[in-house]
């Protein structure tokens, strides 16, 4: 990732950066130097800055699929830091897993939100 800033807004701070992920097709595999479009993805990250909750924007890249044969016209860049889909960085999904496990799912609730990782109990009992 290529940090572009931090604003604070909304009672959290936004971590604005471009994400470096794979560029290779998920269906065929080919790699593309094509880029169709950008878009934002928005995660929960789990350091709180200052007692403050951070949220990741990241730019990241559309890609046009190169492979005449795949069916994928475009693909999305795929992230290490999070799962396809995800809300959260893998770093906060294995935390909550963590408390959840150890405290069940209304107590890690409120330990959480006093961490300033705010997660709904059944978030936490997950």
């Amino acid at each position: 990732m290529v940090v572009r800033g931090a604003v604070f807004r909304e009672s959290r701070w936004f971590v604005s950066a471009d994400g470096v992920g794979t560029r290779s097709c998920p269906q065929c595999g080919g790699a593309s130097a094509s880029r169709h479009s950008w878009y934002v993805r928005r995660l929960q990250d789990h350091l709180p800055i200052q007692g403050v909750p951070v949220v990741l924007e990241l730019r990241l890249g559309r890609w046009r699929c190169l492979n005449e044969g795949c069916a994928r016209k475009t693909f999305v860049e795929r992230l290490t830091t999070a799962f396809p889909f995800a809300r959260k960085t893998r770093r906060v999904s294995d935390l909550l897993r963590l408390f959840g496990h150890a405290a069940g799912g209304r107590t890690s609730e409120k330990l959480l939100a006093r961490l300033a990782m705010p997660v709904s109990w059944d978030s936490a009992a997950a």
